[in-house]
């Protein structure tokens, strides 16, 4: 029997569809010599996903940051591509600070967007004058007592959670933003640079309801006589992983028997998208906002810079993991287990990329 699944390939560009059919034993040869598992990494792979979206921003004269979410893939090497082409990049751990700082990027090639950051973390950034997505009005007041007292002007962006997003744990409702602007006011230390926000999902139209929630905040900011310059989308921007005629294929073909709880699953994660980022991205740019403005209009107009997160849709294609397979389980006539070797490599021999 043909189980499901079978016939959806990923799609590889061709430099890893050779290597993994023409040279084959190479891989064995690497994995024997390094240790499984392996990561290879093609960082021309992500200079090219960044120039495709560069491409589009550039087109439609929309100003721009671009930062390389590194915790999809913290491959120094990666890390290293995207500064060396431009971009900045996202932080989300003292650690991924300290890699970037190794690197030679300085504050104003980084963002820390992640809602979660320890003092130690928030005292590194403050050190390199990176910028910081404040998350709460809590995590405000505690950057604020963080600050030295000479400090110069820190910059900042303030998370908004989107209507739409009521329910999530992140950033905050448009009434918390505006309390964080007033609490700004009084602090010389701080900078107010603009809005962020990170969507659930892969629709662009739940994206420009935000901006357009943003534009609305960015108005009153500068009412109360803030500057801000900047509204950064987050991450999100979608991958075509497989094929969508055969994505669309193979969950039709899904019976309930296929999985151990005796359901089919309600939801799936979109492998199979139709548009790549940067199509996705171009979409976005010419999507109307309020007052019949496209958001590559609004953005033009207001002088403002779109900053934006993609971590998976830059990295992909740019790496995969290899595996030394050391045991198959059979579980039945036509379901089994594969155990992956976990051996470090050999002493002497260079480390992972």
């Amino acid at each position: 029997m043909t189980k499901i699944g079978h016939g959806l390939p990923p799609i590889l560009r061709s430099a890893t569809a050779d290597l993994l059919t023409k040279y084959g034993p190479l891989l064995f040869d690497w994995a024997a010599r390094h240790g499984s598992p392996l990561n290879l990494v093609w960082p021309d792979a992500l200079r090219e996903n960044l120039a495709a979206l560069k491409g589009v921003l550039t087109e439609r004269r929309v100003e721009h940051a671009i930062y390389y979410g590194a915790k999809a893939n913290k491959s120094p090497g990666l890390m290293q591509a995207a500064l060396s082409a431009g971009a900045g990049l996202d932080v989300s751990s003292l650690y991924e600070l300290r890699d970037a700082r190794r690197l030679g990027a300085d504050g104003a090639r980084l963002v820390a967007t992640g809602p979660a950051k320890t003092s130690a973390f928030h005292q590194a950034l403050i050190n390199c004058n990176a910028l910081i997505s404040v998350d709460s009005p809590e995590e405000l007041e505690d950057l604020i007592h963080g600050l030295p007292a000479d400090a110069g002007q820190q910059p900042i962006l303030l998370r908004l959670r989107p209507r739409d997003q009521s329910k999530s744990r992140f950033g905050m409702p448009p009434d918390a933003i505006v309390h964080c602007l007033v609490r700004l006011a009084g602090e010389g230390r701080l900078r107010f640079d603009g809005l962020h926000f990170h969507l659930s999902g892969y629709r662009r139209e739940t994206r420009v309801a935000a901006l357009s929630e943003a534009a609305d905040l960015i108005a009153e900011a500068r009412r109360m006589g803030f500057f801000p310059g900047m509204i950064d989308i987050g991450g999100g921007l979608p991958i075509q992983y497989v094929d969508r005629a055969r994505y669309d294929a193979h969950l039709a073909a899904q019976a309930p028997e296929d999985y151990r709880t005796g359901k089919i699953p309600d939801s799936f994660y979109p492998y199979g998208s139709t548009l790549s980022a940067a199509d996705w991205l171009h979409r976005l740019l010419e999507a109307e906002m309020n007052q019949g403005r496209s958001v590559a209009g609004y953005l033009a107009r207001e002088g403002l810079t779109l900053a934006m997160e993609p971590g998976r849709a830059l990295a992909d294609q740019a790496a995969i993991t290899v595996f030394r397979i050391s045991r198959v389980k059979a579980l039945g006539p036509d379901s089994h287990v594969i155990f992956a070797a976990s051996a470090p490599a050999k002493l002497g021999s260079p480390p992972n990329s």
